[in-house]
């Protein structure tokens, strides 16, 4: 299951918009979606995400992909890729 996936509606209706934005687009970084729901945060929440925002939070993202396939593989775990993070459910409960 990608978590991602689980925990953007999560934060979405808890009105966490930029948390639900850095998992959604975190989820979508390896999948080929035609609507994301980030973008959609996006047009709802032009005072939230400026284009300042918008590129800090997917930054934000990456880096946390990174840090979860630095920390999955020191751990023993080895992941193919990057986009094999988000369907690795130990490396979101970091």
């Amino acid at each position: 299951m990608n978590l991602g996936k689980f925990f953007y509606p999560v934060y979405e209706s808890l009105g966490d918009y930029k948390k639900a934005y850095i998992y959604n687009y975190s989820a979508t970084y390896n999948e080929s979606i035609k609507f994301p729901h980030y973008e959609i945060l996006e047009e709802n929440h032009p005072d939230i995400f400026t284009p300042e925002v918008i590129k800090a939070l997917r930054a934000q993202a990456m880096e946390r992909v990174k840090q979860i396939v630095a920390y999955t593989n020191g751990a023993g775990y080895q992941l193919r890729h990057e986009n094999d993070v988000n369907y690795f459910p130990a490396g979101w409960g970091m």
